[in-house]
């Protein structure tokens, strides 16, 4: 039989090995995750935003509406113009900065295949609801012909059977939102998307969502034939109205 004899030496080099290797091992598996946060232009160009006391921002070169950042996934601060800190925490689905406090509309994309086989699903309705944004309303045209006929169908019992429940508004004093969506802010809807289809005789269905903020939102819906863009006539009946629906 024959035995290997290892000198002092060989035994530490290899010691020494194995305790470089688990030290990687560590700092790989300590390394912060990090997340895309998109932060506005707007802001952004018009202002000094400094993040964690030492990073400035700017915009980034291509970008549209907003910039999109890599930060570590926890809780941030940051100043705008040297004022008050404030901080915010950055969880792992990435999502946006809301620095100018705007108010977002996250809403459902439907995709359908054209032929029962077709495994190319593409856009066939963009389901807005009812909406309130400053002093507009939107609203379906096959829900109501007017705000008086809109205001009636609100006050039945069954209202929230025709208010759609996927879309989600998110409110101006969110700083920061996380994703939830498949479409970010610069990012327009695809034509089209793959869906398995599983029998051929089956027309089915598909799911995406965008995110923009309520102005683009209104100004996109004015330009689709379905539905009714209004200076709202009764404000505060239509909110209470409304807020009572989703309460149900």
């Amino acid at each position: 039989m024959r035995k290997n004899i290892y000198s002092d030496s060989s035994v530490s080099i290899i010691l020494n090995a194995v305790a470089f290797l688990f030290l990687l091992t560590l700092v790989a598996s300590c390394k912060p995750k990090t997340a895309e946060v998109s932060i506005s232009n707007e802001i952004i160009g018009s202002s000094k935003v400094v993040l964690d006391d030492t990073l400035l921002l700017r915009i980034l070169p291509e970008s549209l509406k907003y910039s999109t950042i890599l930060l570590s996934v926890g809780m941030h601060s940051y100043t705008i113009n040297g004022g008050e800190k404030k901080n915010f925490e950055v969880t792992e689905e990435g999502g946006i900065l809301n620095l100018g406090r705007q108010e977002f509309v996250i809403f459902p994309i439907t995709y359908t295949n054209t032929t029962s086989e077709d495994v190319n699903h593409a856009i066939v309705a963009a389901n807005y609801p009812i909406l309130l944004a400053d002093s507009l309303v939107v609203y379906n045209k096959d829900v109501a012909n007017s705000q008086a006929e809109l205001i009636q169908l609100l006050q039945n019992e069954n209202a929230k059977d025709f208010l759609n429940r996927d879309l989600i508004k998110v409110p101006a004093d969110q700083l920061f939102i996380s994703k939830s969506w498949d479409f970010d802010l610069d990012q327009n809807p695809t034509d089209s998307i793959s869906v398995k289809v599983e029998s051929k005789n089956t027309k089915t269905h598909g799911f995406r969502s965008k995110i923009t903020d309520t102005k683009t939102f209104l100004m996109y819906s004015k330009l689709l034939d379905e539905y009714k863009v209004e200076r709202v006539e009764n404000k505060q009946q239509l909110e209470e109205l409304l807020k009572k629906s989703e309460e149900e």
